[in-house]
């Protein structure tokens, strides 16, 4: 056991641990489970607790603000809230939470949870735990609880190479011009920003997730969290979980070789017009051709689409965990508001780091399991005056709540 204490989480009195401190699908058929490979455990895992929840009942528990918690041995209460984006977001049955472990410094608690699936990602100090859903949608039944497996971010592996996110934003031909835009932004610069969004997928990530939305709901969580920064603040909500061209998407020729143009293609801007979406984001459940794993269209009044990869490409340095999607999507999103990355030149870049090892704001044109971090650069936390995509997204967010 490495002397820690199994599992490494649960919560208390709503958890039942089915297998503790395994280390490959194997071992879950070695136990009785049926079919473990068809179990979503991500790549980069390496030790986790295989787990069930009574959901309902951690459900209603929540609603109450607190829940208590055993991390490695130790209990904890905790401290939530409900997030403003999930209260004004459509209702679908998926709620998000954020808190904090109630004394202790530097914690951190980002939950969502549906009738049946919890997700979620408690960190204190430099090390995070996740619970994750691994049944793919044929496996969950009415009634039957579903699995997740539970481990520490020092239960990964990492990748031989880092994974390259994109190779910047893509130009459209009809884009405004520079003088122009920046001639606009001024004129609508204000306080607290909504902005719809869309988020959309295919066939694969709609089958291989127990419940896609609670998995798209929890990454739009985290990228509310940093957008809601005040040096920020901007309000994402989101408009549609929308399925209804995943066939269209899948069956589309070339989807895997360019997957931002196949998105615009099947959702143009007149479709997201008529969902009063401003932005639109593709959570792409397939492994692309070539080496990045997202991209985006570039600012302006047109560059409203993004795609994020949710599964693995390995070779390339990249895992599909929860870590990886959320930094990928968060990524991407900021392009759309002209965050860029670490040699854009100028004010708007991205920034690095060293605190016992390299760490990235989430703009870096590379992915590393160990240093990517979510929040963007600014010169009030991590950055400075020439490395500020907080400011860059606060010129720019105006100009995105106004394109519908």
């Amino acid at each position: 056991m490495d002397n820690e204490e199994r599992p490494v989480l649960e919560f208390e009195g709503f958890t039942r641990m089915m297998v503790s401190g395994a280390n490959t699908k194997s071992e879950l058929g070695d136990q009785g489970f049926t079919e473990p490979e068809e179990l979503t455990i991500p790549v980069s895992v390496k030790r986790f607790d295989l787990v069930t929840f009574n959901v309902a009942d951690l459900r209603n528990q929540i609603r109450n603000g607190s829940v208590p918690l055993r991390i490695k041995g130790n209990s904890y209460d905790s401290e939530l809230k409900r997030m403003e984006f999930d209260i004004q977001s459509v209702d679908n049955g998926i709620y998000s939470y954020k808190g904090t472990l109630k004394g202790v410094n530097d914690s951190k608690i980002l939950l969502t949870i549906s009738s049946r699936v919890v997700i979620a990602e408690v960190t204190i100090g430099d090390e995070s735990i996740w619970v994750k859903p691994v049944e793919p949608r044929r496996r969950a039944k009415e009634g039957k609880p579903g699995l997740h497996i539970v481990y520490s971010s020092k239960d990964t592996r990492l990748p031989t190479r880092y994974a390259k996110i994109d190779n910047g934003p893509v130009r459209l031909p009809n884009q405004t011009s520079t003088e122009e835009i920046r001639g606009l932004e001024a004129l609508v610069r204000g306080s607290t920003t909504p902005i719809g969004l869309l988020v959309a997928t295919d066939n694969k990530f709609y089958e291989d997730e127990d419940n896609w939305e609670a998995t798209a709901q929890s990454i739009i969580a985290e990228a509310n969290n940093q957008f809601n920064r005040d040096d920020i603040d901007l309000h994402l909500f989101v408009v549609d979980y929308d399925e209804s061209k995943r066939h269209d998407l899948s069956n589309d020729p070339d989807l895997k070789s360019d997957p931002l143009a196949t998105f615009a293609k099947h959702f143009p801007t007149s479709y997201l017009d008529g969902k009063s979406a401003d932005l639109a984001m593709y959570l792409f459940g397939y492994d692309a051709d070539g080496e990045t794993i997202g991209n985006s269209y570039a600012y302006s009044c047109s560059g409203r689409h993004a795609w994020a990869q949710m599964v693995s490409d390995w070779l390339h340095g990249y895992g599909g965990s929860p870590h990886g999607r959320r930094v990928v999507t968060i990524h991407e999103l900021g392009h759309l508001f002209d965050a860029d990355h670490e040699d854009a030149g100028g004010y708007n870049q991205a920034y690095r780091w060293w605190w016992g090892y390299c760490h990235h704001t989430v703009m870096w044109s590379g992915y590393t399991v160990s240093g990517s971090e979510y929040e963007f650069s600014s010169d009030d936390y991590h950055g400075d005056s020439t490395h500020d995509n907080a400011r860059r997204i606060s010129e720019t967010k105006g100009i995105v709540a106004n394109y519908t």
